[in-house]
């Protein structure tokens, strides 16, 4: 190669490395504003608020309650629970704003609602024959306990004896702790009656191979038996260590679990003699009001009348002038209320403390909703973060690609530049 063609090639390839050189300071300068791009990302994402889940123990109430039947009342088993909703003043005077259950009964009419009883047993089907001759499907009901309700009391360390089993009552007084048999923690949600005592509730199990009226509650695997009372109609639970007052509460079904909207009001001249809620208690509906036959009519065949029309109830409030007394707590303890005939009542309060299903479902539907939010926000900082990463991952294999073309440049640039001080020696040795 000639003294001018060196020098030409030498220029050549000092020129290709600077291009080299400057483009792999662009990818450089490209990969550090992606990293500065991702470094935002991650700050960003590490900023995002966690929602947290509502907790139960943050949805609590205190309620007063008081029964009576001196005020409206439209229960007929004579008397209703009213629940304290507020107490605010008026120029006038202070006022209670009280809610309560309102049912709308009336007595069905024996000239038009009389007959007889049908049952087809190999079909498990129910019917009603009028006198008037007309004939209705009916739906026949039965008691069934659903969970026993009893109070305890805790010790000077806030512990309690349950079924065997020792429960420690939690600071706020909501939840009862222990341990069963196998070491495992059980936990039940409890009620802080505002007198010392506590309620807790049990839900009733059936037995393998059940009866219409052996029904069962388990705590640690041991069995506690419910006593049928066939005077008063009802179950007691009374041999669970700990518990005192228990209380069975439930329900009336039909033979599909189906639960009837409110029979249990029924007062005492609907029931039999021989046992009032285990006993069978047969419906039928006549446009949209529901007629109930008695337990010993349906036991008899036939019937004289429908002992009651049944209407749904609805919640009511109603505003009374009065006055109260409290507690060393500060919490409400007498209720002084003055009824529309100027008539004052006074009643002692039942304090609870329940938990606010409403505002709990709704922080829960918040909470859902937030958590959407944030998984969303989540999965597009992934998403760009996984993208800067690729074009980061392609910018990096570039700038292997130039290091490897600058490396094969400058060992060229070697071979040209020996050649060049060949050429030199040589022109200096001939002339010299």
């Amino acid at each position: 190669m000639g003294m001018a063609a060196s020098q030409a090639r030498f220029l050549s390839l000092t020129a290709r490395k600077s291009n080299v050189e400057y483009e792999g300071q662009q990818v450089n300068q490209q990969r550090t504003a992606l990293a500065n791009e991702s470094a935002n990302l991650y700050n960003r994402l590490t900023s995002i608020p966690v929602p947290t889940p509502p907790s139960t123990s943050d949805y609590y109430e205190t309620v007063y309650t008081f029964t009576t039947g001196e005020l409206d009342n439209s229960s007929p088993s004579g008397s209703t629970e009213y629940t304290l909703d507020n107490i605010y003043t008026m120029p006038d005077g202070m006022y209670a704003r009280l809610s309560y259950t309102a049912y709308e009964w009336q007595a069905a009419l024996s000239s038009a609602y009389s007959g007889s009883v049908n049952v087809d047993e190999a079909n498990n089907k129910y019917s009603v024959n009028l006198a008037n001759g007309a004939v209705y499907d009916a739906v026949k009901y039965h008691y069934e306990p659903a969970e026993v309700e009893g109070k305890f009391t805790v010790d000077e360390n806030k512990k309690v004896t349950i079924g065997n089993i020792e429960f420690t009552l939690d600071d706020a007084g909501k939840n009862i702790t222990g341990q069963d048999s196998e070491g495992h923690d059980i936990s039940y949600q409890v009620t802080d009656n505002g007198d010392g005592t506590y309620t807790m509730k049990l839900a009733v199990q059936k037995p393998v191979e059940p009866d219409s009226q052996n029904y069962t509650v388990t705590i640690d695997g041991k069995t506690y038996n419910l006593t049928f009372d066939a005077n008063s109609g009802t179950y007691t639970c009374a041999d669970i260590t700990g518990l005192t007052s228990t209380n069975v509460e439930g329900k009336y079904v039909d033979d599909d679990g189906k639960t009837n909207s409110c029979p249990g009001y029924f007062d005492d001249s609907f029931m039999s003699a021989n046992g009032k809620k285990n006993q069978p208690i047969l419906a039928y509906t006549i446009g949209n009001q529901t007629y109930f036959v008695s337990a010993q009519e349906f036991s008899n065949g036939s019937f004289a009348s429908s002992s009651f029309v049944q209407n749904v109830g609805h919640k009511e409030y109603v505003d009374y002038p009065c006055s109260y007394s409290t507690a060393s707590t500060g919490r409400y303890q007498t209720l002084y209320v003055t009824d529309k005939n100027g008539v004052q009542h006074t009643f002692d309060l039942n304090v609870q403390t329940v938990q606010d299903e409403e505002a709990y479902n709704q922080a829960m539907l918040d909470y859902e909703y937030e958590q959407a939010k944030y998984q969303k926000e989540v999965e597009d900082i992934n998403s760009k973060t996984e993208s800067l990463q690729q074009q980061d991952r392609t910018l990096e294999l570039r700038l292997r690609q130039l290091d490897t073309e600058q490396n094969a440049i400058a060992t060229e640039m070697d071979a040209v530049q020996k050649v060049i001080e060949d050429n030199i020696e040589s022109t200096f040795k001939t002339f010299a």
